[in-house]
């Protein structure tokens, strides 16, 4: 469970410390940085932030650097600290120790809701293939180290699938390429086979528990295998495009109603229903796969615009969970209150 956190010219913050319960509502007007206080949070968790790519602009105005410091305590009242500076580069410490980036994703599990999920069911695969990243992240560095050493050969066989189209070089230069491929793509396969079938058991729980007729959602996974033969065989098209068009960077998932794709023929209301759904869902499979730690769920402005059902959903899954969540009022749940 997170403690408390200290920001240090992170966003509109100069310097603030901020203490958390197992429930805590952060209030306050648009534009006050409960927005910003929940990203400093989840960044703190995954190493990333959920809304800009560059760790440049969350430097404050008029510094060149931040820095965040979280204290949170494992199930066994274990206590520990993260710290984390950027100054153009990214350096952590833990417990006063410097470690790799790696190392610190996922030691303050989280789940972040927040009104762009809606994209993971609408938008484009990479939404979705971002949400599958970050989960299995938090509880599985091997995955964590896998993919990155996935993305870098994509870019090297890319960069050898240009040379070779410009300068009518040999395609047998793939060959190293092509190996590696097929060999972490089967690793990052099997990861994903096991975390979507952990998710749907968990899904299917939580659909359970809401409205009778959610119970017909199921997670369709889309997962692409490939092999030695079959990168050979999509070479030349590979090639023409100067991009690697098969692998698991080609995944994707959708979340079916009733046997058709929700992203499709579902009202806004299912729709939301389903993304909450999934959210919960992973907050259970982290709860199963992270030992000695509770996962916080973090509800950015968004538990406000639930209906009753589902916002008793939440707190009924949560009860036993730490929730710090945003919003412009107070809510009618017992918790503290941090307002900005």
């Amino acid at each position: 469970m997170l403690n408390k956190i200290i920001l240090e010219n992170f966003r509109s913050f100069k310097k603030k410390r901020f203490e958390f319960s197992e429930k805590t509502q952060i209030i306050g007007k648009n534009g006050s940085g409960k927005s910003n206080l929940l990203e400093a949070i989840r960044y703190s968790s995954i190493l990333k932030s959920f809304r800009v790519k560059r760790e440049q602009y969350l430097i404050n105005n008029g510094s060149d650097y931040f820095n965040l410091k979280s204290e949170f305590e494992n199930n066994d009242g274990d206590i520990k600290e993260i710290f984390i500076n950027y100054s153009g580069k990214k350096s952590v410490l833990l417990n006063k120790n410097r470690e790799p980036v790696s190392k610190l994703v996922g030691e303050i599990p989280t789940v972040l809701f927040w009104e762009d999920d809606l994209n993971i069911l609408l938008g484009s695969p990479n939404y979705r293939r971002k949400f599958i990243n970050s989960a299995i992240c938090q509880y599985s560095k091997i995955y964590l180290q896998d993919l990155v050493e996935y993305n870098r050969v994509i870019k090297q066989r890319n960069r050898q699938l240009f040379l070779i189209s410009v300068n009518n070089l040999d395609e047998n230069l793939l060959d190293i390429w092509d190996q590696q491929l097929v060999v972490l793509n089967q690793k990052i396969n099997q990861k994903r086979v096991e975390f979507f079938q952990l998710l749907e058991k968990n899904y299917q729980k939580i659909a359970s528990l809401g409205k009778s007729d959610f119970k017909s959602l199921k997670i369709v996974p889309k997962l692409i295998q490939v092999d030695q033969k079959i990168l050979e065989q999509q070479r030349r098209v590979d090639i023409k495009h100067n991009y690697t068009t098969i692998g698991s960077h080609h995944d994707d998932f959708s979340i079916n109603f009733k046997g058709k794709n929700l992203a499709n023929f579902g009202s806004r209301g299912q729709q939301k229903t389903a993304i909450i759904f999934l959210k919960l869902a992973e907050k259970e499979l982290l709860e199963s796969q992270i030992k000695n730690k509770s996962v916080t769920l973090l509800l950015d402005d968004i538990f406000s615009e639930l209906d009753k059902d589902n916002q008793k959903l939440v707190l009924d899954t949560t009860k036993n969970g730490q929730v710090i969540l945003s919003s412009i009022e107070k809510q009618e749940i017992k918790s503290d209150v941090i307002e900005l």
